[in-house]
């Protein structure tokens, strides 16, 4: 049997108080198989906010957490803190509410398609693979030493090659 997590609520319970506010902190193992890769989950906390409305309850909250990722352009290790709000609408006709899988969507939604350590990032050197951000290497890439060879040669290059007459 799954753990709840203490993350299922009573709708009847829910509709006697008027609605339900809730923060809590989240244990990163609840998130385990959300994320693909290095990533990992720390510090996840959520805020939900239970309304009663007619025959529907809604949930209205954010997901709160830090991920260790790993920088797509220099492949260095960091965390960084996301946010993901959400809002889900139940039928009052369920019994219980259980907002795990709305939580699990939720971080795995907060994953950035490219993570960066920093907008900033310079990356590897496309030659001997050096991280950029640490020190600047001096060797020269491929579309660099065109371009060298480009002006060494100048515009009249074409004149050069052509036999003289």
């Amino acid at each position: 049997m799954e753990k709840s997590h203490g993350l299922v609520f009573s709708t009847a319970e829910i509709r006697e108080k008027g609605g339900l506010t809730l923060k809590k902190a989240l244990d990163p193992e609840f998130f385990a198989d959300v994320l693909e890769g290095p990533a990992k989950v720390a510090n996840a906390n959520v805020d939900l906010v239970f309304s009663v409305g007619g025959d529907s309850l809604l949930l209205e909250g954010a997901v709160e957490a830090g991920l260790h990722l790993e920088c797509a352009r220099c492949g260095e290790p960091f965390t960084g803190k996301f946010t993901e709000p959400f809002d889900e609408l139940y039928e009052d006709a369920v019994e219980s509410i259980d907002v795990s899988g709305t939580l699990r969507d939720s971080v795995a939604l907060m994953m950035p398609l490219k993570p960066l350590c920093s907008p900033q990032c310079k990356g590897l050197c496309q030659a001997c693979g050096g991280n950029l951000n640490l020190k600047v290497c001096g060797c020269v890439t491929g579309q660099e030493a065109e371009f060298s060879e480009a002006k060494k040669e100048g515009p009249f290059k074409d004149l050069k090659r052509r036999p003289r007459l």
